[in-house]
């Protein structure tokens, strides 16, 4: 039986997976290629969890907890609001 591996390693961490192929030797290709479609699939998914908790650990230790990078969309409003107000101004 074949098994599909990754290896991930950093200063911190790493990280072996590892996912059998389940299809035997005289399946059709079709089937095989599809049993190997499942196990990157579900390697890929373990890396990204992994990946994932790692990230949250960092932001966790620098003091980030989840907020977003993007601006309030109140905030834009009222810097629209006052463009418009200050347009008007000009008009006069």
């Amino acid at each position: 039986m074949a098994t599909v591996t990754a290896k991930y390693t950093s200063p911190t961490h790493s990280l072996n997976v590892a996912h059998p192929v389940n299809s035997s030797s005289d399946a059709p290709q079709k089937t095989s290629l599809e049993a190997l479609r499942r196990a990157i699939l579900s390697m890929k998914a373990d890396l990204n969890d992994f990946l994932t908790e790692r990230k949250l650990e960092e932001d966790r230790a620098s003091g980030i907890n989840g907020t977003s990078s993007k601006r309030p969309e109140d905030e834009d409003e009222d810097e629209d609001e006052g463009e418009d107000h200050d347009a008007g101004e000009d008009e006069e």
